[in-house]
C-alpha cells in the first residue's frame, strides 16, 4: 500500500492521533513486541526444552516472523478496520441529519448556522466531528465557506458524504438556494437507506446459516469423529485425541467467534 494512500486512509479514519505520531508509536511497538518474542522463544526453547541451537534459532525466527507479520498487519489494519466504521456511522445517520438540515434551510439559514444547529443537536459521533471540524476552520482558522467545505469533505471516510457537500458547495458558489438539494438529498438518502436494509436481512440470514454451520455444527462433528477414532485406535491415540479436543474448544472456536464478530461488526457498523 503506498504511503500517501496509507496516510489519506488515516486521516479519514477519524484516528486523533497524527499520522506521524501514531507510525512513530506503532513502530516502537513493532520493534519491542519482535525482541521481546525473538528473545523469550529463544529462552523458552533452550531452556525448558533444552533444544539444540540448530532448532533453537530456526524455531525462534519462524515465531518471530508470525509475530511479525500479526503486528504489522495490526498496524496497516487498523485504520482501515477504523474507517469502514466510520463510513458506515456517518451513513447509517445521514438521512436524519440531511433532514434536519432541509428543514434549516427553508427557513433561509446560511450554511454556516445550519452547521452551528448540526453541532448543538447531532447525537452521531462522526458527523458531530465533521460539524465541529467546519465551524472551527471557519471561526478559527478563518476559511471560507467552500475551502472549508472542502476540507471536511477530504476527511470524511463516506463517499456518500463527500459527493453531497461537494454538491452543497458547487450550490452555494451558484445560486445559494440548498433547499431544493438538500430536499433531493433527503429522498435519495431514504431510498439507498431502504435498499441496504434490503440487502443487509439477505446477508444476515446468510450469515446466520454460516454461523450454525462452523460454530455448532461443525465443532459437534469433529469431537464425535475424534472421539471415535480415540475409541477404535486405543491408548496410543488417547493425548493425541485429547489435544486434538483442547485444541477445538479452547482455541478454534474462540477464534472462529472472534473473527466472526469482527465481520459482523465491520458489516453494520459499531454502533448499530
Amino acid at each position: 500500500m503506498p504511503k500517501n494512500e496509507f496516510k489519506k486512509i488515516y486521516e479519514e479514519s477519524g484516528i486523533t492521533t497524527p499520522f506521524y505520531e501514531y507510525m512513530k508509536k506503532s513502530t516502537y511497538i513493532f520493534l519491542t513486541i519482535s525482541l521481546i518474542t525473538f528473545f523469550s522463544s529463544i529462552i523458552v526453547h533452550k531452556i525448558l526444552y533444552q533444544f539444540s541451537w540448530n532448532l533453537v534459532i530456526p524455531a525462534s525466527l519462524s515465531i518471530l516472523m508470525i509475530t511479525s507479520c500479526s503486528v504489522g498487519l495490526f498496524v496497516l489494519g487498523y485504520p482501515v478496520y477504523r474507517k469502514n466504521q466510520e463510513r458506515l456511522r456517518i451513513e447509517n445517520s445521514l438521512v436524519y441529519t440531511l433532514t434536519h438540515m432541509a428543514i434549516l434551510s427553508a427557513s433561509g439559514m446560511l450554511i454556516e448556522n445550519i452547521f452551528e444547529q448540526i453541532v448543538e443537536v447531532e447525537e452521531n459521533p462522526s458527523i458531530l466531528s465533521l460539524a465541529n471540524k467546519f465551524i472551527i476552520d471557519i471561526k478559527l482558522f478563518g476559511y471560507e465557506v467552500s475551502a472549508a467545505l472542502e476540507d471536511i469533505s477530504n476527511r470524511s471516510a463516506s463517499e456518500d458524504i463527500k459527493k453531497i457537500l461537494n454538491s452543497i458547495n458547487n450550490n452555494i458558489q451558484t445560486s445559494g438556494d440548498l433547499n431544493d438539494l438538500l430536499s433531493f438529498e433527503v429522498d435519495n438518502q431514504l431510498q439507498i437507506k431502504k435498499n441496504n436494509l434490503k440487502k443487509f436481512i439477505g446477508t444476515l440470514t446468510y450469515m446466520g446459516e454460516i454461523y450454525v454451520a462452523l460454530l455448532i455444527m461443525a465443532p459437534i462433528l469433529f469431537i464425535i469423529m475424534i472421539t471415535i477414532l480415540s475409541v477404535l485406535g486405543g491408548g496410543s491415540y488417547d493425548n493425541a485425541s485429547i489435544s486434538q479436543l483442547l485444541l477445538i474448544v479452547f482455541l478454534g472456536i474462540p477464534v472462529l467467534a472472534t473473527g466472526f464478530i469482527i465481520i459482523l461488526d465491520t458489516m453494520i457498523g459499531g454502533d448499530q
